[in-house]
C-alpha cells in the first residue's frame, strides 16, 4: 500500500496524485486533484465532446508504456457527457480509478496523467509508484 504521490502543480496550481490502495492482483488505485491556488478552479475529469480521455492510467516496463482511461462513466454513454469538478482553494478529492488491464507484466512504473488532449494541452503528471504487475487477465481497480 502507498500514500498518495503527488506530482508538480500546473500553471493553475492543480496537483495530481495516485495513490495504490492494494497490491496483490488486483490492484486497487485511486486518482488524486488538489487546488493548491487562491482561487477556485474547475476539472474536466472525462468529457465526450472532444472524444478524447482526459485523465488516463499510464504504465510503463522499460522503454514500453500502456496507456488507460483512469475515470470514466459508470454507465456507457452515447451522447455528450462531461464529468467536473469544482475544487476550492485549499480542497483536494480523492475518486477511485476505473479498472485497467494491462499487457505488461512484472517490475513497472504506474503515474497519472490529466490533460494532454486538444480541449486541454497542457498535461499534468502524478509522482510516480513502483509496482509489481499482475500476469495476463488480471486488472488494477
Amino acid at each position: 500500500m502507498s500514500a498518495v504521490v503527488w506530482g508538480s502543480p500546473d500553471a493553475r496550481g492543480i496537483a495530481l496524485g495516485l495513490e495504490v490502495t492494494g497490491t496483490q492482483a488486483p490492484v486497487a488505485y485511486r486518482i488524486a486533484f488538489a487546488n493548491h491556488s487562491a482561487t477556485s478552479q474547475k476539472l474536466v475529469l472525462f468529457a465526450t465532446l472532444d472524444g478524447r480521455i482526459r485523465t488516463r492510467l499510464v504504465a510503463r516496463q522499460g522503454t514500453a508504456e500502456e496507456v488507460r482511461p483512469a475515470i470514466m462513466p459508470a454507465v456507457p454513454i452515447s451522447t455528450r457527457y462531461a464529468i467536473e469538478v469544482e475544487l476550492a482553494p485549499g480542497e483536494t478529492i480523492v475518486r477511485d480509478g476505473v479498472p485497467a488491464s494491462f499487457d505488461l507484466v512484472g517490475d513497472a512504473i504506474v503515474f497519472a496523467v490529466h490533460g494532454g488532449v486538444p480541449a486541454l494541452p497542457a498535461e499534468i503528471k502524478s509522482g510516480e509508484i513502483a509496482v509489481q504487475l499482475p500476469a495476463h487477465g488480471t486488472t488494477l481497480a
